[in-house]
């Protein structure tokens, strides 16, 4: 996968293939809420949160969505701890937000917020 020079990821904490993702799916779509906390914060069953998308828009990033099953082959990392938000400069993740992070916030603003907030400071 070829990214801008500089992109933004969110890895969820869900893998893309398998009988387990197939199942999160599903119980997603009934329950509306998914087990990676990223995926509910950007997310409302299967549609992206119209706030987030706005963002996305706005901040002129690429933005990529990954899982933790893909992820670590695609930039060779070993020591992740899902999910979390990275920006890829010169072709290297670079953690922009922790799980710890991610999972304090409780709505998509916050999310935004500290986005926001960290790729200014990394710059």
């Amino acid at each position: 996968m070829h990214h801008k020079e500089e992109s933004l990821v969110l890895v969820f904490n869900v893998d893309r293939f398998g009988v387990k993702a197939a199942f999160g799916r599903a119980r997603s779509v009934f329950s509306n809420q998914y087990e990676c906390h990223l995926w509910n914060l950007t997310h409302r069953g299967f549609l992206v949160e119209p706030k987030w998308r706005e963002y996305l828009k706005d901040s002129g990033l690429e933005s990529n969505m990954m899982f933790r099953d893909t992820f670590p082959d695609e930039f060779n990392v070993k020591e992740l701890n899902f999910p979390e938000v990275f920006v890829i400069r010169d072709e290297r993740p670079v953690l922009v937000l922790s799980k710890d992070e991610i999972n304090n916030f409780s709505k998509v603003e916050e999310l935004i917020d500290a986005l926001q907030w960290k790729l200014v400071k990394k710059k």
